[in-house]
This record gives structure tokens, sequence and C-alpha cells, in this order.
């Protein structure tokens, strides 16, 4: 009987956990997602031009980056640091870090590196 309910609760708590993960991601939906290069360090470009309605964008660096990218808005620069800006690098750690940016929408946030053809992957959603 131990055995059982060991494995009753193992299955109990794998449910509470996917249940939770299910909730935390039910109020978003996945819009678009695709790769940014910045071609040229230092100079911050926009992630669309497009009108993109959304809540959050989700990104992340890739492995291979020489060095710190950075998502703002329009006066995000890998030289200028303020409150909008978020730094990040994959070789910060041995895991690619994630940064999410909370915004009405896609078509407000720039990107820039401090490498030239560094990349983050995004996801955007609403």
């Amino acid at each position: 009987m131990a055995i059982i309910k060991s494995t009753e609760d193992r299955v109990k708590t794998l449910e509470t956990t996917v249940n939770n993960s299910t909730k935390s991601l039910a109020p978003y939906r996945l819009v678009s997602s695709g790769v940014f290069t910045v071609p040229t360090a230092g100079t911050q470009l926009q992630l669309t031009a497009t009108s993109t309605p959304c809540r959050k964008i989700v990104f992340q660096c890739l492995t291979g980056n020489s060095g710190d990218m950075y998502v703002g808005l329009s006066d995000v620069s890998a030289t200028t640091a303020n409150l909008t800006v978020k730094k990040f690098s994959a070789l910060e750690s041995e895991s690619l870090p994630i940064v999410e940016f909370e915004i009405e929408n896609a078509n407000r946030v720039y990107i820039d590196s401090a490498n030239n053809n560094d990349k983050v992957s995004y996801f955007i959603y609403e």
C-alpha cells in the first residue's frame, strides 16, 4: 500500500504542477515569434514597424552571441542605461537568459546589441 500511496502522491504533485503552469499561461496567446538580428552594434532597431497589439514579449539570447543584448523603448542603447532598458547576455550563465517585457504594442520595442550580428529570439503574446 505504501508504494501505491507514494505513486498517487507523485501523480497528484505532477497534476498540481501542470495545472499551475497552465493557469499561469492561460491568459496569454502567442501571436508571433521569430529571431531578430542586430547587424550593426550600437544601432537600435525596431522589433516590428507593424502595429502588433500585445501584452507581453519574451526575449531569449541565442548561443553564439558575442556579448550583451539590450531591449527597451526607442532610446535603447548599448551605451546608455536607463530604467526602460533590459540588458542580458548568454555569456553570463550556462542557461540562456530570458527577459520579459510587458508592453501594449510590439512596435514600441527596440533592440540593440554590443556586437554585430548578435541575435535574440522573441515571442509576442496577447
